[in-house]
């Protein structure tokens, strides 16, 4: 029976993580404003002292609730756990009044996909000398369309998808379905998502490393003299707090002075 509500327990955890992870920190990011000069700056720091917080959660997971583990039990440290998990879940929710919110504009994935199949069907027309020949919303739509972006140089087969066709000098037609005629910034969407994967695949080795740290500081601090003045003995899972140390102290340095 421990082992079933330890492995349901496990298991749940990591479903909740996966389902606010990837949302909370793009959430985060949405709070500042781009158009403002101020708030792009703030933003840039957002993701810098994200990453400070999170050390800073590391830094008392591995010393606080390792030595309530050790001295008085791992249900009093599990317990802590669940009650500052819904102390910052109550926080959380405080906040709503104060938070910007994206309207849903549906499917990310949709548009990709418009421009891949547009970008193959235009494969064997000519792309304009000029970009600005290329399809967009007017700029009257912007505020409805949301922001748009500028073309660039960079993978340029997929900006057939933008290319607008004409028949006897005149449009073909204005309102093509989005599978024939796509935007600069549908266009551009995509080129992004394309050059974040050169990244993803080189991050996938740094990946493998962090993967590791934790488990490995934890073997080779077990085997560690970790006396400190002959009576105090720092817990083996205490020394993954090198980690968060060194994050710290790295992160800060990036931010206020790289």
């Amino acid at each position: 029976v421990h082992k079933v509500v330890f492995f349901m327990a496990a298991y749940l955890v990591s479903l909740a993580t996966g389902g606010y992870k990837p949302c909370l920190e793009s959430f985060g990011a949405d709070q500042f404003d781009d158009n403002r000069l101020e708030e792009r700056k703030q933003k840039v720091s957002f993701f810098n002292w994200w990453n400070v917080s999170l050390c800073c959660g590391l830094f008392l997971g591995t010393t606080l609730i390792v030595y309530l583990q050790d001295n008085v039990g791992w249900g009093a440290a599990f317990l802590t756990l669940a009650i500052i998990m819904l102390v910052t879940v109550i926080v959380f929710v405080l906040g709503r009044p104060r938070y910007r919110y994206r309207a849903p504009q549906g499917s990310p994935l949709t548009p990709m996909f418009q421009v891949l199949v547009a970008a193959l069907a235009k494969r064997r027309l000519a792309l304009p000398s000029d970009p600005a020949f290329l399809h967009e919303v007017p700029k009257s739509e912007e505020k409805f369309q949301g922001r748009l972006l500028a073309h660039t140089n960079q993978l340029r087969f997929l900006d057939k998808a933008a290319i607008i066709e004409y028949e006897n000098g005149a449009v073909i037609d204005e309102k093509q379905s989005p599978w024939r005629l796509a935007t600069v910034t549908q266009v551009e969407e995509l080129k992004l998502v394309f050059k974040m994967v050169p990244i993803w695949l080189t991050s996938l080795i740094f990946g493998l490393g962090v993967a590791q740290t934790s488990t490995f500081f934890v073997k080779q601090a077990s085997a560690m003299n970790r006396r400190v003045f002959n009576r105090f003995e720092i817990p083996a899972a205490s020394i993954f707090t090198l980690t968060a140390i060194g994050m710290l102290t790295s992160v800060a340095l990036y931010d206020r002075i790289l």
